[in-house]
């Protein structure tokens, strides 16, 4: 039961993130705004592990959903934004191919190092990496600094002397 809570609670997490971007749209710096979200999501992920008991737990849980929503919600449209629009179509087939193609290895290695180690363990290995990851895309200047086409400040109409 925990687990299916657990679980319920980051995709409320998730789906807040998302229907507060859908709502106010997305951070000017979008760029900064994804890497918060996914030092948000890794922290949480190695709280998970010391979490006392089930409450905490989904607690946590729900925190994560909305790091990993705040970075998917803004990550995303970066790289669509950056890809010209006669491609948009294959982006976006790259896209799900890098959401998805990962999960093909990290599945069933997880559950093989679930067998041989400790959940504890998993979690701040998962979580320390989530946020080792976070913080790259924070000290990399370009990301960081990476605005949408929306946000970008208009240039200033030129005046005529006359």
């Amino acid at each position: 039961m925990t687990t299916g809570t657990a679980a319920g609670a980051f995709g409320i997490g998730m789906a807040c993130a998302t229907a507060a971007v859908l709502w106010r749209g997305t951070a000017p710096r979008a760029g900064l705004a994804a890497a918060w979200g996914m030092i948000t999501a890794g922290a949480g992920i190695a709280a998970a592990a010391a979490a006392p008991g089930a409450t905490l737990f989904c607690l946590v849980s729900l925190i994560v959903g909305l790091g990993t929503g705040v970075f998917s919600t803004h990550a995303g449209p970066l790289f669509m934004a950056a890809c010209p629009r006669e491609a948009v179509g294959r982006a976006q087939a790259v896209v799900t191919l890098a959401q998805w193609l990962p999960l093909l290895w990290a599945n069933p290695l997880i559950g093989v190092l679930a067998q041989t180690y400790p959940v504890t363990a998993l979690l701040l290995l998962w979580g320390g990496g989530a946020g080792t990851a976070g913080t790259a895309a924070l000290c990399a200047r370009p990301f960081r600094t990476a605005i949408l086409p929306r946000h970008t400040p208009e240039p200033e109409p030129e005046r005529k002397t006359g």
